[in-house]
């Protein structure tokens, strides 16, 4: 679509557009996971298992990866939620929870001797 298109559609629909540009930044919150998970966190197991040294491996254990990767798109919704007219600051909340829920919970609680 071109920006003349969209331009004229956000013209003629005042009050879909800020819903509309909601949710094209869930859109795109998704695409920014699938890039940290599948190129940060995909290289960083890629690169612990290609090493002989066995902390990189302890510390992947303990961090997973995986999971910290649903920060990236969190942080992108978090300020993008003023586009959204309804309810900002609640959403704002809600993100700031599940990120600090994800760097809490994070860290494996099991520990084990090596």
């Amino acid at each position: 679509m071109p920006s003349e298109t969209i331009q004229t559609w956000i013209g003629q629909n005042p009050a879909l557009a800020p819903w509309a540009t909601g949710a094209a930044a869930i859109v795109l919150g998704a695409v920014v996971l699938l890039i940290a998970r599948l190129v940060i966190s995909g290289g960083l197991v890629y690169l612990s298992k290609r090493t002989k040294s066995e902390y990189d491996d302890i510390l992947l254990e303990r961090l997973r990866p995986f999971r910290l990767a649903w920060i990236a798109p969190l942080i992108l919704l978090y300020y993008s939620a003023g586009l959204v007219p309804a309810g900002t600051e609640l959403v704002q909340k809600i993100i700031l929870f599940l990120i600090l829920w994800l760097v809490v919970t994070s860290p494996s609680t099991h520990y084990s001797t090596r």
